[in-house]
């Protein structure tokens, strides 16, 4: 599979008359240079590679897409793009042949023909008429008449105001150029090697100083049509907290990047200034499952779809802030409002892909047969989203498919290896799966590139809390930066130091904090689990009075600290009890530890005897 780190790796090259280069996605011709899209130039160079050969589909969704079969709709999307670079840097360079039911071959030609020149010029090759000549002209102007009006992608171009501010601007670049793939935005990043650079729709200006000692970033958007200043964001921070602010001017820079690109398309504003402003300022407060409160941005994108309702950018942050915020806890009641937006996005044309997973949150919480089924739907379509990457994951360790559940996630994490979400979804996946050494090692890379995300610093506390080292984690608890209860540091200290008397200290307060609070039983349970109670931990859980509304809190089933739980054949009730046995009825799919050698009871036999009249699904 040709991934986006080995592009990275692969030297510059030559076809015909283009000058490529796959580290930077750039191509460059006659007629100018073209930033595309990482996905286009995976193809582009699987076909390039195969120097004249018909490369077969199957071929390109095992190089580009890691063996799914996207359909037809996806692949003759991104060939078209690959074919709009010959038409944008050198039209004639080379042609890209459809073989009916087989695949496609690139042809390259070495003579190219220019715009009008180079038609000419293949005419006086010729001896003709003069009517000939005449059509040939008319041909050729009507050809550069069209080639200069062909729907151009938005164009953004970085303006660092000095050399200190260089590698940040340059930084923000990539980083929106990998946010434009995860949105499927197209836009065109204009360096400073740029001739038309000064001609872009958008330029994003990045100044770095020092104010006191302290580091400080200041970035601003500025619409070239009119030099009206859109989006304005300054910080300063401690120098020992550089990293971090950096890493924020790159997050808000690049996100607001790919934002303004959604608002050109064919080269028209989809919105007036003040819409864009509302929605450029909301954008930069926007991550998806990054802990964020994205609750918080509903009224602003709800706002900007009602002035600007062809905007599809909107829409899909829309959908996502809602259908967080409907999922999230305590939970929103935003259903029948996000009912309307899917019938209203519907109604414009905007068929997106966020609408499954708004879908998805309108289900009850435990539908993980119709969820799942969402997700597949959506991936089928949109393989590389990277939401739909990583809710697989985390709907498939609600429901004990753990391998799975670490494909997906490590797939969404390869694919955007500067995602904060993505990298925190793989760790997740890796230490609920028992492999805490590589999550170890996944987590501080991620954290090299993002050193102050917040989903990051929660996945750092959770592995030392429930995983890793109870020592380190205590110290985490009482450093003062996090907000931890009594019975925390009690299951931490027993943790840490395992006599009898810290034990039982640290589960009588779990079980008194659970009694208080019955919709959360995940700490109780792991310390019961942790500290060899497992019979304890049955109990619990067979009388847990919420499992038909447990949604996502039937991942903790699947935690390595209830192993012994789910070796006993009681846990098959456990299951029903939480509505994950009906998953596994109706999909025909056992979860992974039912396969581990020296299970001391047949998983189908047991699930027949909890629901007889439903086990010859399995």
């Amino acid at each position: 599979m040709l991934k986006l780190a080995d592009l990275a790796m692969r030297e510059d090259f030559s076809l015909g008359a283009l000058f490529v280069s796959p580290a930077r996605r750039l191509v460059r011709g006659p007629a100018g240079e073209i930033h595309v899209e990482p996905l286009t130039m995976q193809v582009f160079v699987v076909l390039a590679d195969a120097a004249g050969q018909v490369v077969t589909r199957n071929h390109l969704y095992d190089e580009c897409w890691g063996g799914v079969h996207v359909g037809d709709y996806s692949l003759n999307r991104v060939i078209t793009m690959v074919r709009r670079i010959a038409a944008k840097v050198g039209p004639g360079a080379f042609t890209i042949e459809s073989i009916p039911r087989t695949g496609y071959r690139l042809v390259v030609h070495e003579e190219i023909n220019e715009c009008s020149s180079g038609l000419i010029a293949e005419s006086q090759k010729r001896v003709i008429t003069a009517a000939t000549l005449s059509a040939v002209l008319a041909l050729t102007g009507l050809y550069c008449f069209l080639m200069d009006r062909w729907p151009k992608e938005p164009t953004v171009a970085f303006a660092a105001a000095d050399p200190r501010s260089l590698a940040l601007a340059r930084s923000i670049g990539i980083a929106a150029t990998e946010k434009a793939t995860e949105f499927d935005t197209d836009f065109r990043l204009l360096d400073e090697a740029d001739h038309d650079r000064h001609s872009a729709d958008f330029v994003l200006r990045v100044r770095e100083g020092v104010l006191a000692g302290d580091p400080t970033v200041d970035l601003t958007l500025i619409s070239n049509v009119d030099k009206s200043v859109l989006w304005n964001w300054s910080a300063r921070q401690s120098q020992d907290g550089a990293g971090p602010v950096q890493r924020a001017a790159e997050t808000r820079g690049a996100m607001v990047v790919v934002c303004a690109a959604e608002t050109r398309a064919n080269g028209r504003a989809l919105a007036d200034e003040m819409t864009v402003k509302l929605y450029l300022d909301a954008c930069a407060k926007f991550e998806s499952w990054s802990g964020a409160e994205l609750k918080l941005l509903v009224a602003a994108f709800q706002r900007v779809t009602e002035q600007a309702p062809k905007l599809r950018g909107a829409w899909a942050k829309l959908l996502i802030s809602k259908s967080e915020a409907i999922e999230g806890y305590p939970p929103v009641d935003l259903k029948e409002s996000l009912r309307k937006d899917i019938r209203s996005a519907l109604a414009h044309g905007i068929d997106i892909p966020e609408i499954y997973g708004a879908r998805a949150a309108l289900l009850p919480p435990n539908a993980r047969f119709e969820r799942i089924a969402l997700s597949d739907a959506a991936l089928a379509r949109y393989p590389r989203n990277i939401g739909y990457l990583m809710g697989r994951s985390w709907m498939l360790r609600q429901v004990g498919r753990m391998d799975e559940a670490a494909t997906a996630a490590q797939n969404a994490a390869e694919l955007y290896p500067r995602s904060s979400a993505a990298s925190t979804e793989y760790v997740n996946s890796l230490i609920q799966s028992g492999r805490v050494d590589a999550a170890r090692t996944v987590l501080a890379k991620a954290e090299r590139i993002s050193p102050d995300a917040p989903n990051l610093i929660g996945a750092r506390w959770r592995l030392e809390m429930r995983y890793g080292d109870a020592k380190r984690a205590l110290a985490m608890a009482r450093s003062g930066d996090w907000v931890v209860d009594k019975p925390m540091i009690s299951f931490l200290d027993a943790k840490a130091n395992p006599t009898k008397e810290n034990i039982d200290r640290a589960v009588a307060e779990l079980t008194a904090q659970y009694r208080a609070d019955p919709l959360e039983p995940g700490l109780l349970a792991q310390a019961l689990g942790e500290f060899g109670r497992p019979n304890d931990v049955i109990q619990l859980l067979l009388n847990y009075p919420y499992g038909s509304e447990s949604g996502d809190g039937a991942e903790m089933l699947f935690r390595p600290s209830l192993r012994e739980v789910r070796r006993d054949r009681r846990f098959m009730q456990i299951a029903q009890n939480f509505g994950v046995a009906d998953y596994w009825r109706r999909s025909g799919t056992l979860p992974d530890f039912c396969f581990e050698p020296g299970l001391p009871y047949d998983c189908k036999e047991e699930l027949a005897k909890v629901s007889p009249r439903r086990a010859k699904a399995l």
